[in-house]
């Protein structure tokens, strides 16, 4: 019963839309957060990004929102210093989509935009963060020569020495142009 009831209403808010660009075609995709009920999936809960709340490794955001079915969800971030993709992550039949995204450049506003694709199309939803500064007492590491192509895929992780027995200390993880991506705040040695 509820069934024939959304597809009723699918079908008058379609016949709603005689005017859009998309009714002449039908093939075309939709940038609408709510999708098309018969084409590309939709956001019943539209995608957030929350902050990490363990303030000891602030560089971690959490991506949550609801689709409408089972899509393919992949997710492109831009910043002034660069770009990068994550995904495919498969969402199943309960439309959850739930992940954690690491690689934020620090002090930096990065645009963000989620896509989920179905077989009927896609649909797309654009975001921000803002990621925080670099904390001032943490060491200053420069990379010298790096050579990415050389190197193994994904980040490099240490924890560069500071000045002083008291100092804080940081396990840090750099991306391939040598720009702190990830950090955790340890109180003491990070190898004690």
């Amino acid at each position: 019963m509820n069934r024939r009831i959304l597809i009723a209403a699918a079908l008058v808010l379609g016949a709603c839309k005689g005017d859009s660009p998309e009714a002449d075609d039908p093939g075309s995709e939709t940038d609408s957060p709510t999708g098309d009920p018969a084409g590309a999936p939709a956001f019943v809960v539209a995608p957030t990004l929350a902050q990490n709340t363990v303030p000891e490794a602030p560089l971690s955001w959490r991506l949550v929102g609801t689709l409408d079915r089972a899509a393919t969800v992949t997710v492109t971030v831009t910043d002034p210093i660069d770009s990068w993709e994550r995904g495919p992550f498969v969402v199943g039949d309960d439309g959850a989509l739930d992940v954690w995204l690491q690689r934020w450049h620090p002090g930096q506003t990065h645009s963000v935009v989620v896509t989920a694709t179905d077989d009927a199309g896609s649909v797309s939803v654009e975001l921000a963060v803002v990621a925080p500064a670099l904390p001032a007492d943490m060491a200053d590491v420069r990379v010298v020569t790096a050579t990415p192509d050389r190197m193994e895929p994904g980040f490099t992780v240490f924890a560069p020495s500071h000045t002083g027995p008291t100092a804080p200390q940081y396990l840090t993880a750099y991306d391939e142009n040598g720009i702190p991506v990830w950090w955790y705040a340890a109180e003491g040695s990070v190898f004690s």
